[in-house]
């Protein structure tokens, strides 16, 4: 998963956001990109619900997001 937004330029926002990712389990990588406003977030599906990643992007301020989908083989 790969999740845009614009508070995601702020390097304090983005560590706290990917050190919640990492406590999860199911998670298995989490990057950011402060240049693009990204995070991408591997994860398995059946541990790892959509409402809780949108939680903990709400929880640090960023609603609206922009969330793209892709399979990693």
């Amino acid at each position: 998963m790969v999740v845009r937004n614009p508070l995601l330029d702020n390097r304090q926002i983005v560590s706290k956001i990917v050190t919640e990712f990492y406590r999860l389990p199911g998670v298995a990588h989490v990057e950011s990109a402060i240049t693009t406003n990204t995070i991408m977030i591997v994860y398995d599906n059946r541990r790892v619900s959509k409402k809780k990643i949108e939680d903990i992007f709400l929880k640090w301020g960023c609603n609206k997001l922009d969330i793209s989908y892709s399979w990693l083989n």
